[in-house]
C-alpha cells in the first residue's frame, strides 16, 4: 500500500511538473507576441495596404527601369557591377531582369487589396528559374560543367545550369523541356492569378464551371438592330444575374446594350412564351437563346391589341343600408335644439360605407360649439363613431357622417366602367373608390409621382395594388405601358405572370429585385440622355415630337414598378435598395417610371 501511494505521488509531481512547463512556455509565448505586435505597432506608419501597394509598385517599376539602363551602360559604376553579377548568375539571360521586376509590379498593380504579395513572389521566382532551366537546355545543349566551372559565363547563368542539370539528367532534353514549359505557365497564373480560361478569352470571362451555369450580365436585345430608341420596346430585364457586391453601381461591359435587357415576356395569340426551364448554378431561373421566328417579335402594335372586355369581372353590387333617413335627421336636429342650436338641415349623401347629414349652421355660433357635441348625437342615434365635419370644403354646411348599419361592396366594375366614361387625358389615372357620396373617384399615377400603400394585415393594400394594376391594364396597351412587379411572398402578383404589359417575370427573390431596381436606374439615366437629344423635358413632350416629327424613333412606354412587402425586401438589403428607391424617387418622375410600394 505505501508502495503504491508513493506511486501515485510520483505520477501526481510528474503532472505538476508537465503543467509548470506549459505554463511557462504560455507565458513565454506571450511575451513574444507582444513583443512582436509592439514592433508591427512600431512598424505601422498608418499607411493603408492600397497606398502601400502604390509604393511597391513605385520600386519595382524604378528598378526594372535602372536594369534596363545598366545593360546600356547608362548607370554608372554602380550598373557596370550590376551587369557583371547578373551575366555570372543568369548569364546572356540577364535581359530576363528587367522583366521580371517589371512583371512583379504589373502583378501588384492589379491586386490591390488581396494581400497576394508572397504569391507574386513565389510566382516571379517560378518564372525566373524556369525560363532560365529552358533556356540553358535548349541552347547550350549540355549542362554537365555549369557548377565545375563557375567562372565561365554560360548561356543561362550558374543558378540557370544548376536549375537545368537535374531535368535533363533524370528527364531528358524533351521531357526536361516540356516540364519547364509547365512550370512556366504555372508561374504565370501564380503571378497574376488568373485562370486558363480568362488568359484565352482576354480577361472577358470568368470560369463558369457549367455551359449552362451562369447567364450572361448583359445581352444584346432584337431591338438594337433597328436603332438606339428601338430596344426600349422590346427590352427585359435579367432579374437571374446575382452581383458579387451588390452595393457597387452596375458598370455594363463595352460590347453590351445600356441596361443588360433580355428579351420580353409575353403571352400574346400571335406570340409564344420564351422557355424559362434553364435553371443556373444557384437555383435561379434563367432565359434560353430565342427562337428566330420570337427574335421577330418586338412588340405588341397598338393596333392589334384589345384590353379584357369587363364582362371578365364581377358586376353584381349591392346597396348600403343607412337606415331610416328621415327619423336620423330628426334625431339630429333635436339634439342641437336640446342644446340651445336651432339647425336647418340640408341634404343627405348615402355612400357606401357612410351616410353624410348636412346641416346649417345658425349665424353667429361658434363652430367649436357645434364640434363638441359630436359624443351626444353619437349617443341619441346609437352609432359610433360619427365625425362631425366642420365645415364642409368649399361649402358653408357642416356634415356629419354616419356610419351605414351595412355597408356596400364597391365593385371594380362600376369604377372601370365610370373610368371609361369619363375617359381623364392622363394614361396613368386609375380609380381608388367611391366618396361620401357614392361618386367615383380617378387620381392621377403621373401627378403623384410616386405611391405608398401603407396599412395593418387586411386592411386591403392587396386590393388596393390590384385596383391600380387593372385600370392601367384597361387603359394602356402593351407598348404605352410596362410592369415591373416584385412580390417576394409569391401569392399576391403572382397571377399577372403572362401579360403583355410585363417587362420580366414577376419577381419573387428578394435579391434579384436588386438586380430589377438596378436596371430601372439605368434606365433612367438612359431616357434622360434620349429627352437630352431631343431637348424635351418630359416623357410626354418626348412622346409628341416623336408622333410630330416621325422618324425611326419608337415612342417610350411608361414604366410602373410595383413592389409588394417593400419592408422585407429593406431588412434584408436595406443598405441597397434604400440608395436605389431614393434615387428612382427623386429623379424617375419625368422620364415615365413611377414606384407602387406596398408595405405593413
Amino acid at each position: 500500500m505505501p508502495r503504491k501511494k508513493k506511486h501515485k505521488r510520483g505520477r501526481g509531481s510528474e503532472d505538476e511538473g508537465r503543467e509548470k512547463k506549459a505554463r511557462k512556455n504560455a507565458r513565454r509565448g506571450k511575451r513574444a507576441d507582444d513583443s512582436e505586435e509592439d514592433t508591427g505597432s512600431r512598424l505601422d506608419l498608418g499607411i493603408s495596404s492600397a497606398t502601400k501597394s502604390s509604393i511597391l509598385v513605385v520600386l519595382l517599376f524604378v528598378l526594372a527601369l535602372l536594369s534596363m539602363l545598366a545593360f546600356f551602360d547608362k548607370a554608372g559604376a554602380a550598373g557596370e557591377y550590376f551587369v557583371r553579377a547578373v551575366e555570372f548568375l543568369f548569364g546572356r539571360a540577364g535581359f530576363l531582369i528587367p522583366l521580371t521586376f517589371f512583371g512583379g509590379g504589373i502583378a501588384v498593380l492589379f491586386s490591390f487589396h488581396k494581400d497576394r504579395h508572397a504569391h507574386i513572389v513565389i510566382g516571379l521566382v517560378l518564372f525566373l528559374l524556369s525560363f532560365l532551366g529552358i533556356f540553358a537546355m535548349s541552347v547550350s545543349g549540355d549542362t554537365g560543367g555549369a557548377i565545375e566551372g563557375a567562372t565561365i559565363i554560360r548561356p543561362a547563368g550558374i543558378i540557370g545550369q544548376a536549375f537545368a542539370y537535374p531535368f535533363e539528367r533524370f528527364l531528358g532534353d524533351v521531357a526536361g523541356i516540356i516540364v519547364l514549359i509547365a512550370l512556366f505557365l504555372i508561374s504565370i497564373l501564380i503571378t497574376f492569378d488568373i485562370s486558363l480560361r480568362k488568359l484565352a478569352t482576354g480577361g472577358d470571362r470568368e470560369d463558369s464551371g457549367d455551359d449552362q451555369g451562369k447567364q450572361e450580365g448583359v445581352e444584346k436585345s432584337p431591338g438594337e438592330a433597328a436603332g438606339p430608341g428601338a430596344a426600349t420596346t422590346a427590352s427585359t430585364v435579367d432579374v437571374n444575374k446575382q452581383d458579387a457586391h451588390p452595393d457597387k453601381p452596375v458598370r455594363p461591359k463595352k460590347h453590351a446594350t445600356f441596361a443588360g435587357r433580355l428579351l420580353r415576356f409575353a403571352t400574346h395569340p400571335a406570340q409564344q412564351a420564351f422557355d424559362f426551364k434553364k435553371r443556373s448554378v444557384s437555383g435561379g431561373v434563367g432565359m434560353e437563346e430565342p427562337k428566330e421566328e420570337q427574335k421577330e417579335i418586338l412588340a405588341v402594335p397598338t393596333d392589334t391589341y384589345e384590353p379584357p372586355p369587363l364582362t371578365l369581372i364581377e358586376s353584381t353590387g349591392e346597396k348600403p343600408k343607412s337606415g331610416d333617413i328621415e327619423a336620423n335627421k330628426a334625431i339630429i336636429q333635436r339634439t342641437f335644439e336640446e342644446f340651445g342650436f336651432t339647425v336647418e338641415m340640408g341634404e343627405v349623401k348615402v355612400g357606401p360605407s357612410i351616410t353624410q347629414f348636412t346641416l346649417r349652421p345658425p349665424k353667429g355660433v361658434n363652430l367649436a360649439k357645434i364640434m363638441a357635441l359630436q359624443s351626444n348625437v353619437s349617443l341619441n342615434l346609437a352609432a359610433h363613431p360619427i365625425r362631425i365635419e366642420a365645415p364642409i370644403p368649399g361649402q358653408s354646411l357642416v356634415g356629419i357622417e354616419v356610419p351605414n348599419k351595412k355597408a356596400a361592396t364597391v365593385r371594380l366594375f362600376e369604377m372601370l366602367k365610370a373610368l371609361q366614361e369619363f375617359d381623364p387625358p392622363s394614361r396613368l389615372s386609375f380609380a381608388i373608390g367611391k366618396d361620401v357620396s357614392g361618386a367615383p373617384i380617378f387620381t392621377d399615377l403621373g401627378s403623384m409621382p410616386h405611391l405608398l400603400i401603407a396599412g395593418a394585415t387586411g386592411s386591403g393594400k392587396s386590393i388596393g395594388v390590384n385596383n391600380i394594376l387593372l385600370s392601367l391594364i384597361y387603359r394602356n396597351s402593351p407598348d404605352m405601358l410596362k410592369f415591373i412587379l416584385i412580390d417576394p411572398k409569391r401569392v399576391e402578383l403572382t397571377l399577372y405572370n403572362g401579360i403583355p404589359h410585363l417587362l420580366a417575370p414577376v419577381v419573387v427573390d428578394s435579391k434579384k429585385s436588386i438586380n430589377v431596381l438596378k436596371w430601372a436606374t439605368q434606365e433612367m439615366d438612359r431616357r434622360y440622355e434620349m429627352l437630352a437629344e431631343l431637348k424635351v423635358r418630359n416623357i410626354e413632350g418626348y412622346n409628341e415630337k416623336i408622333e410630330r416629327e416621325g422618324g425611326d424613333l419608337p415612342k417610350l412606354p411608361f414604366i410602373v414598378i410595383v413592389i409588394d412587402e417593400m419592408a422585407d425586401i429593406m431588412s434584408m438589403y436595406k443598405k441597397e435598395v434604400e440608395a436605389i428607391i431614393v434615387r428612382l424617387a427623386q429623379m424617375a418622375r419625368a422620364v415615365g417610371i413611377h414606384l407602387i410600394a406596398s408595405t405593413q
